[in-house]
């Protein structure tokens, strides 16, 4: 070791310097980010002395600090065995010993973590345990470790915790000794075989490519998480016939969140003889899903032809598909109301603006201003929409705040929505996961279009890779499209933005509508 290397060791700060930083900073608003330069030392250490400081923020008031922590504590995966082992030994005592909302952050970090040896720990709390959150948060690091350990337990607490047993079942799908005791609940007729039990039934059929439920009738009141399921395995379906009987009462359900995922698995399953579901489709669907049926007729059939429904049926059926086996995408159609470039076919729209300090930067705001007011003017009158925005204020306690505009969709009222975004201040600290999760609750909203500067600062959940995970987990069920418009040229923030839109059906554009790559 040189002298240089030497003294650099010797001035390292230890854990209980890190620890110093963040009480002296605690209650400091504008010192936050010295607190997650401490916690990314904690993370380098990777001792049972820094994995304790990190657990005890796992509560802090300032959210963003929680999720900073966990992926520190993920960062255990690259420690020497030996600190690891014993770092996984205390998160397991502390698992055990912790509240609700914490055992969901130690139970998250523990699956990404990756290592085995966390599988009793997760396994004795699980058996413990009532709260939902926590159940399903063990379930999925149980699935993610793959221990063959699981199973057993997760098959004996499915039996018991009725409240949790659809995110039970589709971790203990996802073993190959665990299929048999999930498509066993196909027979049970009783209470509590719910929708959310029959959707993970059907996502461990098509997972473990067995036939898709084959006794299971599709009707108007098939649940909608168990369509959903159905619609996203309609490319597995090994029966042509009965896949088409169910695609065709899929694209019909009531809830226009199975028929997006009819339509996308429609698309997937590449079946000349379906193509006629996606040109009634024109005739029926208004809005977002009119456009998902159009656009993925033209990216199978490689056919630029209008939306309407007589073009197409001049050109099917079809005996097979044109220029080789793989649908090719074309672009995004023109259309009078855009935003950025990016055509708004949709009738329920969430425009959603970050609004943190870094948008004064550059004429960023006044940008978004000027883009939003030409889009909102040029809306027809039957397209509905909201405007959001969400920050973190820089106070303490800190105070997350999220604004809507209307608090509901509405038509018109352009004049009114233009000047509630220009009295908008852009200050505190962006919270894409927290203002994409407003627009995801509300059941009316079917495309959001995301305008931001780059990768998040603040949030529930803040690092970009944590915010793509879990939104695309939560929006499986959704089924709403996001756009994203990035005001910004760092290539960390395009490959967020461009990879968010991927995720969630959307395109992402830079400033000047062009594609982002």
């Amino acid at each position: 070791m040189t002298v240089a290397t030497l003294l650099l060791f010797l001035c390292a700060p230890s854990v209980s310097d890190y620890a110093e930083t963040l009480k002296k900073n605690a209650k400091l608003p504008y010192e936050q980010r010295e607190r997650e330069r401490a916690i990314r030392g904690l993370a380098k250490l990777g001792t049972v002395e820094a994995t304790r400081v990190l657990v005890s923020l796992l509560d802090d008031p300032f959210a963003h600090l929680q999720d900073e922590a966990v992926s520190a504590l993920i960062t255990l995966k690259r420690a020497p065995a030996d600190r690891r082992r014993a770092a996984l030994a205390y998160l397991g005592k502390a698992l055990a010993k912790s509240k609700p909302p914490v055992r969901v952050h130690l139970a998250t970090a523990l699956g990404l973590i990756g290592d085995q040896d966390a599988t009793p720990a997760l396994i004795a709390v699980l058996q413990k345990t009532k709260d939902p959150a926590a159940v399903a948060a063990i379930a999925q690091a149980l699935a993610r470790l793959g221990d063959e350990r699981a199973p057993p337990a997760l098959t004996t607490a499915a039996r018991k915790l009725a409240h949790a047993r659809g995110a039970l079942l589709r971790a203990l799908g996802t073993f190959p000794d665990g299929v048999a005791a999930v498509v066993a609940y196909q027979n049970d007729t009783g209470p509590n075989n719910t929708d959310s039990v029959r959707a993970a039934i059907v996502a461990t059929l098509a997972r473990a490519k067995q036939p898709i439920w084959p006794t299971l009738a599709v009707t108007t009141t098939t649940g909608e998480q168990t369509a959903i399921e159905l619609s996203l395995s309609l490319e597995q379906h090994q029966d042509a016939a009965r896949a088409r009987e169910r695609a065709a009462a899929l694209v019909t359900h009531p809830s226009w969140r199975v028929r997006a995922a009819a339509i996308a698995g429609i698309e997937a399953r590449r079946d000349v003889t379906l193509l006629g579901l996606l040109v009634d489709r024109l005739e029926q669907e208004p809005g977002r899903l009119r456009a998902d049926a159009w656009n993925a007729l033209r990216r199978l059939t490689k056919k630029d032809l209008p939306p309407d429904a007589a073009s197409w049926r001049a050109v099917l059926p079809m005996d097979t598909w044109p220029g080789g086996d793989e649908a090719q995408a074309t672009d995004l159609p023109k259309r009078s109301v855009a935003y950025f470039g990016l055509p708004v076919f949709s009738k329920r729209i969430a425009f959603v603006f970050d609004v943190s300090g870094s948008m004064r930067d550059d004429g960023k705001m006044e940008r978004a201003r000027t883009e939003f007011g030409k889009a909102v003017g040029a809306l027809e009158k039957d397209q509905r929409y909201d405007l959001i925005a969400y920050r973190y204020l820089l106070k303490f306690p800190p105070r997350p705040k999220l604004e809507r505009c209307f608090g509901k969709l509405v038509t018109g009222k352009s004049r009114a929505a233009k000047r509630w975004l220009q009295k908008q201040e852009a200050k505190g600290g962006g919270a894409i996961y927290d203002s994409l999760l407003a627009a995801l609750d509300d059941p009316d909203i079917d495309t959001i279009y995301l305008l931001s500067d780059g990768v998040p600062s603040y949030g529930t959940v803040k690092r970009d890779w944590r915010v793509r995970q879990e939104i695309a987990r939560r929006n499986r069920m959704r089924r709403v499209v996001i756009h994203t418009i990035l005001l910004g040229r760092k290539g960390t923030d395009i490959a967020f933005m461009k990879r968010l839109a991927a995720e969630n059906g959307g395109i992402s554009v830079d400033q000047d509508g062009r594609r982002l790559g």
